[in-house]
């Protein structure tokens, strides 16, 4: 293996943890603010998203992502919605229609777990599991029949009772490893 693609391969996922954690600790400093607003006698920050909000995505999880349902993408989201990808990419409503359906054509038994929840102020983050074999067509890429486990944080912003505006890290360089692209 050359120094470089050891430099690649041991730097990467130290440099992705590190903004992980420096995400979710700005994330929960604000968390923690909000609670002790709570505790000294302040009411629930205004906008602290809550039990319904986490339930908008949850059901975002199962219906689109687990059972491939993009019908409800309409009524989930904004219409001038963006998610921002790591990789600078931007995914738009509209895009969910078209990527849901390709990453199921690849993944067949996709699915996503929440394993986390943290709240604060006007957001949700959510630490997620992402699973699935490989097992069609999709992706521009013959099926390898290997199955991946990737996490993932996405925070999310919301106006009124829809999805606004999300960001996403997703551990891409352990999902290609697994799939033997790497």
């Amino acid at each position: 293996m050359s120094q470089k693609s050891i430099v690649r391969t041991i730097w990467r996922p130290v440099l992705v943890s590190a903004l992980l954690a420096a995400v979710v600790g700005a994330l929960v400093g604000a968390l923690v603010g909000a609670v002790a607003s709570m505790a000294l006698g302040g009411s629930e920050p205004e906008g602290v998203a809550g039990a319904a909000e986490r339930a908008l995505i949850e059901r975002f999880y199962e219906e689109s992502w687990n059972n491939g349902d993009i019908s409800l993408i309409d009524e989930l989201f904004t219409t001038d919605y963006v998610l921002h990808m790591q990789d600078g990419r931007t995914i738009g409503r509209d895009g969910f229609k078209i990527e849901i359906p390709e990453l199921r054509s690849s993944f067949p038994d996709l699915s996503i777990t929440a394993d986390e929840w943290i709240m604060a102020p006007g957001k949700i983050i959510a630490r997620v599991t992402w699973r699935g074999t490989h097992t069609g067509q999709g992706l521009g890429i013959q099926p390898s029949g290997n199955t991946f486990e990737s996490s993932a944080i996405y925070i999310y912003r919301f106006e009124g009772d829809r999805i606004a505006e999300s960001w996403a890290m997703f551990d891409s360089l352990g999902f290609r490893q697994q799939l033997g692209l790497l």
